[in-house]
């Protein structure tokens, strides 16, 4: 992928082709094999919820099989979906979650957390942070009533990326990171409009847990902003990645909640 990007803001609502295949191509292993510009794919971020339906497919097919064919215990079946959801988005965002779990960990100033967080090097905090999310996410697929894991599934995937555009819009950006990048395909009225779509869409599939599935990914981004502008006085691609994780979490376990409580 091309990595000029110009400095200006008319990137907004710029669909393409392109664009999503560029997404596609940043969100998964699928191989893409067209000169794709990181501007077209700017351009098309606002679209990324709609993409991440193609990572919830292997999901998918994994649930259904092992519940319905090969009548697997859930927890084993938790397992095989956050696995294959790792292994299509190509492990993307973990290294994410340790650096962000490291620098998070580290006592001192911004700039020490930053350097921290950016070092090569994986300390306990990154290495804790990432079995907790790892371990709660399986958890909580395995805590999925089988007659809704697929929605679940579906719809914390939409959230995951709903969670990661709210740190893109409303962090703090670095002044040469990805998030300054990215931030130029979005603005308020964009994630509004995406996120009210998400919760119509995941309203179609699940009903009101849907929508409160998509407010769980939203709390998720806000919370690893926050915790970022505390830490770092800044958001950059490490946090984002933490956010599409975390949010994910916790998208499924207020899915539950919901189910749990209508």
């Amino acid at each position: 992928m091309n990595e000029k990007t110009r400095n200006n803001k008319d990137l907004l609502l710029n669909f393409s082709l392109n664009g999503i295949l560029g997404i596609i191509g940043f969100s998964t292993i699928i191989p893409i094999k067209r000169e794709i510009s990181l501007d077209e794919t700017i351009g098309s971020i606002i679209l990324w919820p709609y993409i991440s339906i193609i990572v919830s497919v292997l999901g998918v097919i994994i649930a259904y099989v092992s519940y319905n064919i090969f009548h697997l215990q859930p927890i084993l079946v938790a397992t095989l979906i956050y696995a294959s959801i790792m292994w299509i988005t190509g492990f993307n965002h973990l290294d994410g979650v340790i650096d962000f779990g490291d620098g998070t960990m580290v006592h001192g100033t911004f700039e020490k957390k930053i350097n921290v967080m950016k070092d090569t090097n994986i300390g306990t905090g990154g290495i804790a942070t990432l079995i907790l999310i790892s371990l709660s996410t399986i958890a909580a697929y395995a805590s999925v009533p089988i007659t809704y894991i697929i929605p679940t599934i579906i719809t914390a995937e939409i959230a995951s990326k709903i969670g990661m555009l709210t740190v893109i819009q409303y962090g703090k950006p670095t002044k040469d990171g990805i998030g300054q990048m990215f931030m130029k395909g979005l603005n308020n009225k964009l994630l509004i409009m995406t996120t009210i779509i998400s919760m119509a869409l995941s309203y179609f599939i699940l009903g009101i847990s849907g929508i409160v599935g998509i407010i769980g990914g939203i709390i998720g981004g806000l919370w690893i902003m926050y915790t970022a502008h505390k830490n770092f006085n800044c958001v950059n691609g490490d946090c984002m990645g933490t956010a599409n994780e975390f949010s994910r979490v916790i998208s499924i376990i207020m899915i539950i909640i919901t189910l749990n409580l209508i």
